[in-house]
């Protein structure tokens, strides 16, 4: 009985993993500080700046979706395919394609602090990606620091 009264302690006090609505507060907070709104012309697409949302984050976080700042074109396949090219193809002028993307936070044991990688992918031999480390405060969660490059092609 012993041994089943402290195995059961045990487990309550073991860190739990995040919950969907943690990782999504942290996915918010990272979309907030990622993409400021752009001034976009409402006559004239913009078909060189996309985000990613049928991916990474916004497939754990549908619901942000609708919080992608105004002024972003939502990357289609026509944008992948255009970003995919990667060296200059003979005879052909491919228009260029920048598609920005948030990881899904990753959320510490604690539930205190978390990072999240954001990148892009583009074009040509171009992308790149950086590091985002989050803490949680009274007000929410908040960006500790500057982020941390880590990848840059």
């Amino acid at each position: 009985m012993l041994a089943l009264m402290l195995g059961l302690m045990n487990a309550a006090a073991a860190p739990q993993p995040a919950t969907a609505k943690v990782v999504c507060e942290v996915g918010r907070a990272a979309l907030r500080d990622t993409w400021p709104a752009r001034v976009a012309d409402a006559a004239k697409r913009d078909t060189t700046n996309y985000v990613d949302v049928e991916h990474r984050l916004f497939a754990a976080c549908p619901m942000l979706r609708a919080e992608v700042p105004a002024g972003y074109t939502i990357a289609d396949a026509d944008a992948w395919a255009r970003a995919s090219v990667h060296v200059p193809v003979q005879g052909r002028q491919v228009d260029p394609a920048f598609i920005a993307w948030i990881d899904v936070p990753n959320v510490a044991a604690d539930g205190k602090s978390a990072t999240v990688q954001v990148g892009y992918d583009c074009t040509g031999l171009c992308g790149g990606g950086a590091l985002f480390r989050y803490v949680r405060t009274p007000q929410g969660w908040r960006r500790d620091g500057q982020p941390l490059s880590q990848w840059v092609s």
